[in-house]
């Protein structure tokens, strides 16, 4: 639901408020669910330049890249993020 490049933030933010008010301990394992690759929901999110939904499963508290997100990133990109009074911003640059 999160890792498509077509994801929508509003569906997404509904699914893990509604998951995390009734099984905690299964959002912990959603967000962190990965392919046989390796990735994440965060892996996908962030490589498709969807940032709102990168920061919607930040803001979980339950992703284990979330004290460094910045890890996710290969190929040289950087990624910087911005505290605005809305919250937290991701920009490539």
């Amino acid at each position: 639901m999160s890792s498509r490049k077509s994801s929508s933030p509003e569906v997404v933010a509904a699914y893990l408020k509604a998951l995390g008010a009734t099984q905690p301990e299964l959002l912990a394992m959603v967000v962190n669910l990965a392919d046989r690759n390796g990735n994440t929901a965060l892996h996908y999110s962030v490589s498709h330049s969807n940032f709102p939904i990168a920061k919607l499963l930040l803001d979980t508290g339950r992703n284990s890249h979330s004290a460094q997100p910045w890890l996710l990133l290969g190929g040289g990109v950087e990624l910087r993020c911005v505290g605005l009074s809305s919250g937290t911003r991701f920009h490539r640059g």
